[in-house]
C-alpha cells in the first residue's frame, strides 16, 4: 500500500466534492431527486459522518493498538481495497444507528466538512505510516482491516458517493428545478 498515493486520492476526491457543491442550486440541495433516497445535503452529511464516526474511529482504534493481531478481510474487502473502488452503481442498504443518520447541512457547512476531512487525512498520514499493520478493526462487510486499510477505505467511500449518488442527483437537478422534471 502506498499511503502517499492514498493521500493524493483523498485530495482529489475531497476537492471534487467541494467543487461540486455549488452545482446544486438552493432548491436541489435538500431535494432527494427523482429516485428518492437522500438529498445532496444528506449525502455530504453521510460522507462526513461515516468518515469521522466510523472509518477514522476504526483507524484510531488500530493506531491505539486496540484491535486484535489477527482477523482477515472478507473476499469483498480484498476486492474493494485491491481495486480502490466500490462500484458507483452498487447500492448498499445499511440500517444506521440514529447518531449516524444524515442531517441537512448548508452548502457552506458541507464545504467546511470536506475541508475538515482533508485536514484529518493529512494529520493522520504519519501515524498510519508508523502503525503496527497487525492491529486490526472489523468492518461489517469488508472484514478485519488495519489502519492503512481504513485510511484507504475512507477515500474509497467518499468517491463511491461522489461517482454514484451525487452524479445522479446532479443529473436530476439539471433536468429541472430541485431535481424535478420541468412541467409545461
Amino acid at each position: 500500500m502506498n499511503l502517499n498515493n492514498d493521500l493524493q486520492r483523498h485530495h482529489q476526491t475531497l476537492d471534487a466534492l467541494r467543487e461540486l457543491i455549488p452545482e446544486f442550486g438552493p432548491e436541489a440541495w435538500e431535494h432527494p431527486g427523482q429516485a428518492g433516497g437522500w438529498s445532496p445535503a444528506q449525502v455530504y452529511s453521510h460522507i462526513a459522518l461515516i468518515a469521522n464516526e466510523f472509518s477514522f474511529k476504526h483507524l484510531d482504534a488500530c493506531l491505539a493498538g486496540e484491535g486484535p493481531a489477527e482477523g482477515r478481510k472478507s473476499l469483498l474487502g480484498f476486492f474493494v481495497l485491491g481495486t480502490n473502488v466500490i462500484r458507483a452503481s452498487r447500492r448498499i442498504r445499511v440500517d444506521f444507528p440514529p447518531e449516524l443518520l444524515p442531517s441537512f447541512p448548508s452548502p457552506e457547512e458541507a464545504r467546511r466538512a470536506m475541508e475538515g476531512l482533508l485536514a484529518r487525512a493529512e494529520a493522520t498520514l504519519a501515524k498510519v505510516a508508523a502503525a503496527d499493520p497487525a492491529r486490526r478493526s472489523k468492518h461489517f462487510l469488508l472484514g478485519w482491516m488495519n489502519a492503512a486499510e481504513w485510511f484507504r477505505f475512507a477515500e474509497i467511500h467518499h468517491r463511491h458517493h461522489l461517482e454514484g449518488q451525487l452524479q445522479r442527483l446532479l443529473k436530476d437537478s439539471r433536468r429541472g428545478q430541485g431535481g424535478l422534471i420541468a412541467r409545461n
